[in-house]
C-alpha cells in the first residue's frame, strides 16, 4: 500500500483523495506514478551516462544525474499537466491554443530527444565502434592508395628522365621517393 501511495504522490495529485476513489481510478493514478518513476529513472541513467563520460567522475555524475533527472521530470510533468483540457490558462482562441499546445509538444519532443541520445549511445555502442573501425580502415586504405598512386606517378616521371647524363641525380630521387612511399604507407595504420 505504501508503494501505491508513493506512486500516487508521483502522479501529482493528492494521495488522500485518490485513496478514497474507486479501484479503476486508483489503478490509473498508480499507472501514472509508475510512468513518472520510469521517466525519472531513464532521465537519471541518461544524464548519469552523459556526465560521467564527460567529466570522468562517478560522484559528480550521480549528483548531476539526479539533479537533471528531477528537473527534466518536473518540466515534463508540468508540460503534460498544462496540456490537459482543464489546465490553466484557458485560451478561448483556437489558433492561440493550437500554438500554445504545439510549443509544449515541441518542447516535450526536444526534452525526450536530449534524454534519449546517451541511452542510444549505450545501447548501440558496440555496433558504433565496429562501424567506426570499418570506416577508419576504409579511409586509411584510400589514403594509402592515393599516396602510392601519387608517388608511383612521380617515380615513373623520374624514370622517363633518365638519359645518361644526370642518372645519379634521378636515381637518388627515385630511391628517395621509394623510401617516402614505404614510410608513408607504414605510418598509415590504426
Amino acid at each position: 500500500m505504501k508503494l501505491k501511495m508513493f506512486f500516487w504522490t508521483l502522479s501529482g495529485d493528492d494521495k488522500n483523495v485518490i485513496g478514497k476513489c474507486n479501484k479503476s481510478t486508483r489503478s490509473r493514478f498508480t499507472g501514472i506514478g509508475v510512468l513518472v518513476a520510469v521517466i525519472f529513472t531513464l532521465c537519471f541513467v541518461s544524464c548519469f551516462l552523459a556526465f560521467t563520460g564527460l567529466l570522468q567522475n562517478l560522484w559528480i555524475g550521480i549528483v548531476i544525474g539526479l539533479f537533471f533527472a528531477w528537473m527534466i521530470t518536473n518540466i515534463y510533468l508540468f508540460l503534460l499537466y498544462t496540456l490537459s483540457k482543464t489546465g490553466f490558462p484557458y485560451i478561448p482562441n483556437k489558433t492561440a491554443r493550437f500554438i500554445s499546445v504545439s510549443i509544449r509538444l515541441i518542447f516535450i519532443a526536444f526534452i525526450s530527444t536530449i534524454v534519449s541520445k546517451p541511452l542510444e549511445t549505450l545501447v548501440f555502442s558496440s555496433q558504433l565502434s565496429q562501424d567506426i573501425q570499418v570506416f577508419k580502415q576504409e579511409k586509411i586504405n584510400r589514403y594509402k592508395q592515393s599516396t602510392n598512386n601519387y608517388l608511383d606517378k612521380e617515380i615513373n616521371e623520374y624514370k622517363k628522365l633518365l638519359t645518361g647524363t644526370n642518372d645519379d641525380f634521378y636515381l637518388n630521387l627515385i630511391e628517395d621517393r621509394e623510401k617516402k612511399k614505404l614510410s608513408y604507407t607504414n605510418s598509415m595504420k590504426l
